[in-house]
């Protein structure tokens, strides 16, 4: 629809005041290049939203206007069905083009559900297929309440019942098939959300786990093992989440460098100009060590031991203020921002409002936003950026609580891995392809790293921070050129933490 007299506004009740867009149909035989065949039926026209026009009949000019969206919205289908005489003509005019914009994945379910529910399957499926429905209930439920990670377990349900009904001799491979787009798209769609920040190496260690694990999905598909196909996005899923994570930290940090830069050249001025002690310009320096630190720490996307850094340089701060200095505007800037990066968590957490256990941290978190400002009320900035730091914490396991990376508190002490192991890789000898499972007991910085029988580096598998759980990595026979390597034996070896183990492996051509 569009907005000719540029009021911003498409009024539903008076469609003369702006103009419709206009697509020429044209009918043929086949080959003549026409939009529709001649001869009836069901067919699909694709009309790029480009090729629409106006004539300007009623006002002039051509901007286009969504009522409902901030940004304009596309058009994907519009359905019409005319059944008409042979040679009649006809003149459809269209007003009002409504765009709607919802969550792809939770929609997809939905769409998905109505179609399997508005078919018809014969008797001898019927509980298989009412079971699929059921299925595809709760994984719209689990979407809706953000546990995309449980919605891929319904998914997989799902695809089991249908698979069941195909056993039975019922044709339901478009049903897979479009169950398996539907997660592919998720998949896709986070993908390019964790590639726009491609280029850090934890970052890019996760979306090549991914990458794998989507690879993986392709084979299985293939091989019409369609529940391990759904697990390996789901899994994919959740590295590419991590990525993102990762990569938003890191953003963020990146977003707080021109505070933390200003409150250096502020401290410094002080040293410069302020006519202090030289305890107190000791200690100023040491403030602006702890920032620098800071820094360091918001770039690698280290945002807990950033705002340790931050707490740090408050009480060098608060110290040279014992010893003489004035230094409350730049504690109060500090303060500032570690009361930024606590509310910039929170208010990503409260987009997986619905999930309990995102919910409930989010309280605890908002508790701990209280109780800083108390400290704060109390003269203590010092433990307030402490209570702030608690309280990105608690946002940050909110998100993963919200992106089905955590489970609940028994979940986790029955998922989570005793101690720390790497296995043997499999198959073993391999050509091209083999693969390494590694398992950590708690968060750790890992490295996996192979190396040729000279003690080179051939190739890293892993680097970065990943939370306590069991890893999957898939290893292709290249280097980190991606050059393939010869035939030979290969050592892998993986260090997490103060945990260090090495294997060997045969690759034969």
């Amino acid at each position: 629809q569009e907005d000719d007299n540029n009021d911003n506004t498409v009024d539903v009740f008076a469609p003369d005041d702006d103009d419709e867009f206009q697509y020429d149909l044209t009918v043929g035989p086949a080959g003549s290049g026409a939009d529709i065949i001649s001869g009836g039926g069901w067919q699909l026209v694709s009309i790029p939203l480009a090729d629409f026009f106006d004539d300007n009949s009623i006002f002039q000019g051509n901007d286009v206007y969504d009522p409902f969206l901030s940004d304009n919205g596309q058009l994907i289908n519009v359905v019409f069905a005319y059944e008409v005489d042979g040679g009649e003509t006809i003149e459809l005019r269209t007003d009002n083009w409504f765009f709607s914009c919802e969550d792809g994945f939770c929609a997809s379910l939905r769409m998905a559900k109505d179609i399997i529910s508005g078919r018809f399957y014969s008797p001898d499926v019927a509980i298989d297929i009412a079971a699929a429905i059921s299925d595809l209930d709760a994984a719209i439920a689990d979407c809706e309440s953000n546990d995309v990670q449980e919605a891929y377990e319904d998914l997989e349900d799902a695809l089991s019942e249908l698979m069941d009904a195909a056993e039975k001799g019922t044709d339901v491979s478009e049903e897979i098939a479009f169950l398996l787009t539907i997660a592919a798209s998720d998949v896709n769609g986070e993908l390019a959300k964790a590639s726009s920040y491609s280029g850090d190496p934890q970052v890019d260690s996760y979306i090549s786990n991914a990458n794998n694990f989507i690879a993986d999905a392709a084979v299985q598909a293939s091989q019409g093992d369609y529940n391990l196909t759904i697990r390996r996005l789901a899994s994919a899923r959740k590295e590419l989440q991590r990525a993102i994570n990762i990569g938003s930290a890191i953003a963020l940090g990146m977003n707080a460098e021109a505070d933390i830069n200003a409150a250096i050249t502020d401290i410094q001025d002080l040293i410069d100009n302020g006519g202090y002690s030289s305890k107190a310009d000791a200690d100023l320096q040491d403030a602006i060590d702890e920032l620098n630190d800071a820094l360091a720490d918001f770039n690698d996307g280290d945002i807990s031991d950033g705002f340790k850094d931050l707490r740090d340089a408050v009480e060098e701060l608060q110290d040279a203020e014992d010893d003489g200095a004035t230094a409350t505007d730049e504690i109060n800037a500090i303060v500032d921002l570690a009361k930024m990066l606590a509310e910039a968590k929170i208010s990503e957490a409260e987009l997986y409002t619905g999930n309990p256990q995102t919910d409930a941290r989010l309280a605890l978190a908002q508790e701990d936003m209280d109780d800083a400002a108390d400290e704060l009320s109390d003269g203590r900035p010092d433990r307030a950026i402490k209570e702030y730091r608690a309280a990105w914490e608690d946002a940050r396991i909110a998100v993963e609580h919200g992106q089905g990376l955590r489970k609940s508190a028994s979940e986790e002490s029955e998922l989570t891995p005793a101690t720390f192991a790497l296995e043997q890789n499999y198959p073993n000898p391999f050509n091209p392809t083999t693969t390494i499972r590694y398992q950590l007991a708690e968060t750790a910085t890992v490295d996996l790293v192979i190396y040729n029988s000279l003690g080179q580096q051939v190739k890293r598998l892993a680097s970065g921070t990943q939370s306590a759980g069991t890893y999957t990595l898939q290893w292709d026979g290249r280097s980190d050129n991606g050059q393939k390597v010869a035939s030979g034996i290969y050592i892998y070896r993986i260090t997490a933490g103060s945990f260090i183990e090495t294997r060997k492996m045969l690759l034969m051509k």
